[in-house]
């Protein structure tokens, strides 16, 4: 959370306040779905620390980002496939592949949870495609203009 909010702090915030449009990978919406998944799945060293449910991340997310993104794009991706694409995906990080398919279940289930908790803000989408994941995205001007606008009418 730290890193979090200090993220916010020197790129996020000032962005915003310049009218800029900020999209971030995996931030407030992730936080919240693995603080309360991972301890539960982890190993025993891990399962010794406090537990981490729902409402202490939702506390500590009130308390040390202090805000809430405008949209969330929920991508839904099948648990195995997702775990086989991440598994072939180069890098040493594989600290949530670690703990299995039935871990990366729950995390499905608590997306599509916080997207029907929140619908105006989350945006399911379906699995993207293997061609859709080749090309770089621009973010779709009907995704990205009602945010400009609740930003742009919030500060008159």
């Amino acid at each position: 959370n730290a890193a979090r909010r200090d993220h916010a702090e020197r790129v996020i915030l000032p962005a915003l306040a310049r009218g800029a449009v900020v999209l971030s990978d995996r931030f407030a919406d992730s936080t919240r779905v693995y603080q309360t998944l991972a301890r539960a799945g982890a190993p025993a060293e891990a399962a010794a620390l406090p537990a981490a449910g729902p409402e202490a991340a939702e506390a500590l997310h009130a308390l040390v980002i202090g805000f809430e993104p405008d949209a969330t794009l929920v991508f839904d991706l099948d648990p195995a496939e997702a775990l086989a694409r991440a598994g072939a995906r180069p890098g040493l990080e594989r600290r949530f592949e670690a703990l299995g398919l039935d871990f990366q279940r729950e995390v499905r289930a608590r997306f599509r949870a916080l997207a029907a908790r929140h619908p105006e803000r989350c945006r399911p989408r379906p699995r993207p495609t293997a061609r859709a994941l080749s090309r770089p995205a621009a973010p779709h001007p009907r995704q990205v203009d009602p945010v400009r606008s609740r930003r742009t009418s919030s500060r008159r």
